[in-house]
């Protein structure tokens, strides 16, 4: 009777201890992705305010002109892409993140880590380099 006993004991604390590993495992799971979103919508912006930037320069030169811009070849080691249009959108895995652009800004095209922008006659165009 005693050896039963230890049988569903033993059971209940393998059971018991399976239960607090899934637990863990998937609060581990779930923070890690939260950080990585966090992280994404962060480096989001900045890649906007560097292509915003370089607009804004290239703004002022009259006639056709271009710039290099050195964006990192990943955020959150994950591919990206930025794309152009009514908004600035900066694309990670699935999740897009936008910015408005002033409606002077007339803005086509996509690529992702060192791009080149190109302003001709008030149209700006974003390709790889």
């Amino acid at each position: 009777m005693k050896g039963q006993y230890l049988a569903v004991e033993s059971a209940l604390t393998l059971s018991l201890g399976l239960i607090t590993v899934l637990g863990v495992v998937t609060i581990a799971d779930s923070y890690s992705s939260q950080v990585y979103d966090t992280t994404d919508g962060f480096e989001a912006k900045i890649v906007q305010a560097e292509v915003v930037e370089k607009m804004n320069n290239l703004k002022v030169v009259n006639g056709g002109s271009h710039t290099n811009i050195n964006l990192p070849n990943q955020l959150s080691n994950r591919e990206y892409l930025v794309t152009g249009g009514e908004k600035l959108t900066v694309e990670v895995e699935g999740k897009e993140y936008s910015t408005e652009l002033h409606s002077e800004y007339n803005l086509s095209g996509s690529g992702s880590g060192d791009i080149k922008l190109t302003q001709s006659d008030g149209e700006f165009i974003i390709s790889d380099r």
